[in-house]
C-alpha cells in the first residue's frame, strides 16, 4: 500500500510537471514512479513520450516496448515507436510499427502522416500520397499532412496540386518556412 502511495504522488506531480512543460523534472518522476509499479504501462509510455519531446529517441524506444510489452494494443505507442524510428533512419522498422499503429486506431492523423512520411523517405511517392490523403482527412488541419502531402504530390509530377497543398499549410501555418519556400519554388518553375 505504501509502495502504491508513492507511486501515485510520482505520477501525479509527474504529469503536473508534464503539462508544465517541465520536460527533465517530469522525466524524473515518472522514472521513479515506474520503478515503484512497473506493470502499470502508461508510466512507461509517458516515459518514452517525455524522451521523444527532449529529442532523445533512441532513449525512448526502450521505454515504448516496455509499454507495448504490456499493452500491445496501445496505438499512442506503437505511433511514437514508429516515429522514434523513423528520426533514427530505421525506414523499414518504422513502416511496420506506423502500420499497427494505424491498424489499431485509423484515425490517428499522427501515425498516418509519420507512415507518409516513412514512405516518402524510402522513395514509395504513391503510398505516401495515398497514406497523407487519409491523414488529412482524418485531421484537416494538421499542418504536416498538408505539405507532405505537397512533397509527395510534387514528387508525383502533380505541382498543380503540390501547391494547393502548401498553400494550405502555409494558411494553417503562416511560420511554416519549408512550405512557404515550397511554394515559392513551384510558383516559380511555372
Amino acid at each position: 500500500i505504501e509502495d502504491k502511495k508513492k507511486f501515485v504522488d510520482h505520477f501525479s506531480r509527474a504529469e503536473a510537471t508534464y503539462r508544465a512543460n517541465k520536460l527533465p523534472e517530469a522525466l524524473a518522476g515518472f522514472e521513479e514512479a515506474a520503478k515503484l509499479l512497473p506493470a502499470f504501462g502508461d508510466v512507461h509510455a509517458l516515459i518514452g513520450a517525455v524522451r521523444m519531446k527532449l529529442g532523445r529517441y533512441a532513449e525512448a524506444a526502450p521505454a515504448l516496448r516496455k509499454a507495448l510489452e504490456i499493452d500491445a494494443d496501445d496505438a499512442a505507442s506503437r505511433s511514437n515507436m514508429g516515429v522514434c524510428l523513423l528520426k533514427q533512419g530505421k525506414y523499414d522498422g518504422a513502416i511496420v510499427e506506423l502500420r499497427a499503429a494505424v491498424a489499431l486506431d485509423p484515425s490517428l492523423e499522427t501515425a498516418l502522416t509519420n507512415l507518409g512520411v516513412a514512405f516518402l523517405a524510402k522513395g514509395m511517392d504513391g503510398a505516401a500520397r495515398e497514406t497523407l490523403e487519409k491523414a488529412k482527412e482524418a485531421d484537416p488541419e494538421s499542418v504536416a499532412a498538408h505539405y507532405n502531402l505537397g512533397l509527395a504530390y510534387e514528387r508525383l509530377g502533380r505541382q498543380k496540386d503540390a501547391a494547393r497543398e502548401y498553400k494550405d499549410a502555409v494558411q494553417l501555418d503562416p511560420e511554416h518556412e519549408e512550405a512557404r519556400k515550397a511554394l515559392d519554388r513551384i510558383s516559380a518553375d511555372k
